[in-house]
């Protein structure tokens, strides 16, 4: 059976030497580190990830696995995140060609072949 994180919260990152983790903190970064499958991409344990779970997750990718499971969806599989990092990569080169010819002024295209997107 699969768990839903209800909860539209962000908790933020701070010292585990003196906070305390209430139960529902617990449960929620636990949902969010086996949905976004951190242990499996990294050698992070769950107590580690628990330290900076922001940093974490931005370091194998998952940086929107918080906002994806708030409205439903689980974090993007490895190779989603590939696709993903390839369009952007692509799309910044695209960016930069058309600001080298001139045809984007101000952040407006000007003219010549509109960009694929």
């Amino acid at each position: 059976m699969e768990k839903k994180i209800s909860n539209v919260i962000k908790f933020p990152d701070r010292p585990k030497k003196t906070s305390v983790v209430t139960d529902e903190e617990l449960d929620f970064w636990g949902d969010v580190y086996v949905a976004a499958r951190v242990g499996d991409r990294t050698a992070v344990t769950f107590e580690e990830f628990m330290k900076s779970p922001h940093r974490h997750l931005a370091s194998c990718g998952q940086e929107d696995a918080v906002s994806m499971l708030n409205i439903g969806f689980l974090p993007l599989l490895p190779k989603q995140e590939a696709v993903i990092h390839a369009l952007h990569r692509r799309w910044d080169s695209q960016e930069r060609k058309y600001h080298q010819a001139g045809n984007v002024k101000g952040g407006v295209f000007v003219g010549g072949l509109a960009p694929n997107r």
